[in-house]
């Protein structure tokens, strides 16, 4: 792994870019492997449009409908705003670049990149869902799994049962949520101490415990938050991203705000 001597920003960049490699070729891995259990990609084409998994575009503009064409287009286009043109996240990644050009041209690369890991996770799921039709196997009702979320490390590791590969990729999983939840926290106290406490002398004066003390605090409620997902029955990435349009939305129409009406002040982003 290349190691970059200033650290800070630009260690991040790297060891998110090195862990999207490792997942990236891990994900392959088990397509591959679960390709050889199940069969050719015909197959396993074949085995989820038999069983109207290949839903075809849905151009209804009923808005109760979950899925969509239009919801699919305009609900990513808002996403994706929200997340690589105002998420305090995404600057962290843009101010370890060392030049403006290097950052827009990062953000030009990973348009190809996510459509490849896309269209591999999809991909991956009608490989896990063929093979357990193959071998006529329901892991929710026979209590395989209690959750959704848990069928494809019960595929990882009972399945494929490849020597020290079943580790390797819980051990990259968890590497990139704590990547994540790095970056989260320090945006979270860093805004938090803009946003609220630098307008006090007492946190001024005390500023790098100020925010050592909200990463604190923050880290103590998200882990909390993650705990009580445990009792929760509802499925964890529809909750996230729902929670995550919930607080992208505002947060999007405050810059756009800001951009578009030159008489608003940050007494009015407020509101």
């Amino acid at each position: 792994m290349p190691i970059d001597p200033k650290g800070g920003l630009t260690g991040l960049v790297w060891t998110d870019f090195v862990q999207f490699l490792i997942i990236i070729i891990g994900l392959i891995i088990i397509v591959v492997e679960g390709c050889r259990k199940v069969g050719t990609v015909e197959d396993i084409w074949n085995i989820s449009k038999a069983n109207n998994k290949l839903i075809p575009f849905n151009f209804s503009l009923n808005p109760t409908q979950r899925v969509s064409i239009y919801g699919v287009i305009f609900g990513n286009f808002f996403f994706a705003i929200g997340i690589f043109g105002t998420g305090p996240v995404t600057f962290q990644r843009f101010k370890g670049f060392k030049s403006l050009k290097l950052a827009r041209s990062s953000l030009m690369l990973n348009i190809p990149l996510m459509f490849f890991y896309a269209i591999l996770l999809t991909f991956l799921s009608m490989v896990v869902y063929a093979y357990f039709i193959v071998h006529r196997i329901d892991p929710i009702k026979q209590k395989l799994v209690v959750r959704d979320e848990e069928i494809l490390p019960y595929f990882i590791i009972h399945i494929l049962n490849i020597p020290a590969f079943s580790g390797l990729i819980t051990s990259i999983l968890l590497m990139l949520t704590v990547s994540t939840v790095n970056s989260v926290l320090y945006a979270m106290s860093c805004i938090t101490y803009k946003d609220l406490l630098e307008s006090t002398n007492l946190f001024q004066k005390h500023k790098e415990f100020t925010l050592k003390s909200a990463i604190v605090i923050y880290g103590i409620i998200i882990y909390a938050f993650s705990l009580s997902l445990n009792y929760v029955s509802y499925n964890v990435m529809k909750l996230s991203t729902m929670l995550s349009g919930a607080t992208l939305g505002p947060s999007l129409g405050v810059f756009l705000l800001g951009m578009f009406s030159p008489y608003t002040t940050h007494k009015d982003n407020k509101f």
